[in-house]
C-alpha cells in the first residue's frame, strides 16, 4: 500500500487548487465531458488502473487515448464519482506535487427494470505538474480496492 504524502507547512492555495483538479476529473467522468476530462490532464498525461493483483490492466497516454476512459463508461446509465478525501504535498520548488484521492465510484445502470450500482472504492495516486494553465495531472494511477454490485432504487421508483 502507498504511504500517504506527508508535509510540514504546505500552501493552502496549492492544496485547494490540487483537491479541485480531482474533483474537475470526476466531474468530467460523471458528466461524460471528454474535453473537461482531457483538460485536467497534460499533453502527454497518462491514466493507468492496476488490478487488486497489481499488474497493470490499462494505460491510456495522452488526449486521443484518455478519451476512452469516457467511451468505457458509456455502458453506465448514470456515475458518481464523489473524491471523499485528498492529499498533495508539493516538491520543492513548486514545479510538481505527488497527491493520494479517495473516491467511492458508483456505476448505475437500469435494465429490465431492474437498478444496479456496481459501487467501486478507488485510490488515486497523482503526480502533477504546475502548467501556464495551473495545475494538471501528469500521471495517475488508479486502483480499485473492491467491487460491489448492489441492487437499487430506480430514480422515480
Amino acid at each position: 500500500m502507498t504511504a500517504v504524502p506527508q508535509a510540514s507547512s504546505p500552501d493552502p492555495a496549492d492544496e485547494l487548487a490540487l483537491r479541485k483538479l480531482s474533483e474537475r476529473y470526476a466531474l468530467a467522468l460523471d458528466s461524460r465531458d471528454r474535453e473537461a476530462f482531457t483538460g485536467v490532464f497534460t499533453a502527454d498525461g497518462v491514466l493507468v488502473a492496476y488490478g487488486r493483483d497489481g499488474k497493470e490492466t490499462l494505460r491510456r497516454t495522452g488526449p486521443a487515448e484518455l478519451v476512452g476512459e469516457i467511451d468505457d463508461l458509456a455502458a453506465f446509465d448514470g456515475l458518481f464519482h464523489p473524491v471523499t478525501a485528498h492529499v498533495a504535498v508539493v516538491a520543492a520548488g513548486g514545479g510538481t506535487a505527488a497527491g493520494t484521492a479517495l473516491c467511492g465510484a458508483h456505476h448505475y445502470t437500469e435494465a429490465d427494470g431492474t437498478a444496479t450500482d456496481l459501487y467501486c472504492p478507488v485510490r488515486y495516486e497523482d503526480t502533477y505538474v504546475r502548467t501556464s494553465e495551473g495545475w494538471r495531472i501528469a500521471r495517475r494511477e488508479v486502483h480499485v480496492l473492491w467491487m460491489d454490485l448492489r441492487t437499487v432504487t430506480a430514480p422515480g421508483g
